[in-house]
């Protein structure tokens, strides 16, 4: 029996699963999600399934075709600052495309449907919008499950040193690592570190009040983070630093790619100075401190 494929729904079909799935991999993997970048990724998802109109190719070829189209996929949808995570957010949405695919087929062999074909890796299935919404919903309910999991086997926090370079000053106090926090700037998509203002105020420019919005053009290329708490949302002030050290016992890693925002509360009430973000250590490889002189970043 001949299969009829129509070009506007395998496209449309691929560019919506393509969407879900890149914005399933940029929050199990704590990125930042642009979602303009994320849909163009989904377009070039929905472009690429029109191999399925191709002769059918060799395995080999069709592996390293798949395997470059996903690289160039992930390299669209996400802002990719290191080798480490590419890789973490290339095989994350490897993982999660393969979880989709085995639901989708699990639903067209129970509900005895003969409206898909596969061909070069590429999925084409006629299929009412009920199944494919339920589909997507328990691909992603069981992807977050499994996340929520692994998530909370791993340490809840952990403590660091941290000095910062700034303004000319040098500045040391004890941080903590919440996987809770992945604040990033909007337009820079760096990592954040909330810094308690008190920690810090020895560092800042004479005159800077956290509590006074005309004293922030004090701070050379100030911006304004917004944040979400249980008691609402707001924005706290925050600037580039020259240089952080973060240190703990494995070694340290020296960054210039990370924004400081200051807030008028205590952190861990009081015992430390900041909070890190998750996503600037998992970016980023430690030193041994015995070598770390000869072995610093560029920043």
């Amino acid at each position: 029996m001949t299969q009829v494929i129509y070009v506007d729904i395998l496209f449309t079909v691929n560019l919506i699963i393509g969407y879900c799935l890149l914005i399933l991999t940029g929050t199990v993997c704590k990125s930042e999600i642009n979602r303009l970048r994320v849909l163009l990724s989904s377009a070039l998802q929905g472009a690429y399934s029109l191999v399925i109109l191709l002769p059918v190719l060799p395995f080999y070829l069709n592996i390293a075709a798949k395997s470059a189209a996903c690289a160039v996929f992930t390299f669209t949808a996400f802002r990719i600052r290191t080798k480490k995570q590419f890789f973490r957010l290339y095989f994350a949405f490897l993982f999660i495309s393969f979880c989709f695919a085995g639901v989708m087929l699990f639903i067209c062999i129970i509900s005895g449907t003969d409206r898909l074909a596969y061909k070069n890796t590429a999925v084409y299935f006629s299929v009412d919008l009920k199944v494919l919404v339920i589909s997507t919903v328990v691909c992603y309910a069981v992807s977050r499950i499994i996340y929520e999991f692994l998530r909370r086997k791993a340490p809840s926090c952990a403590f660091y040193t941290l000095t910062v370079h700034a303004f000319k000053k040098e500045l040391t106090c004890d941080a903590m690592l919440d996987t809770g926090n992945s604040l990033t700037d909007a337009f820079s998509c760096l990592p954040v570190i909330v810094f308690d203002i008190k920690k810090i105020a020895a560092m800042l420019p004479d005159g800077f009040d956290i509590k006074n919005e005309n004293t922030y053009s004090l701070l050379p290329g100030f911006r304004l983070i917004p944040y979400g708490t249980l008691n609402g949302n707001s924005f706290m002030p925050a600037f580039r630093p020259d240089t952080v050290t973060v240190k703990n016992l494995s070694g340290k890693t020296v960054t210039s790619d990370v924004i400081i925002g200051l807030c008028d509360r205590r952190i861990a009430g009081g015992s430390v100075g900041a909070l890190l973000n998750t996503q600037m250590l998992e970016e980023r490889s430690f030193y041994k401190n015995d070598t770390i002189e000869n072995n610093k970043q560029t920043v």
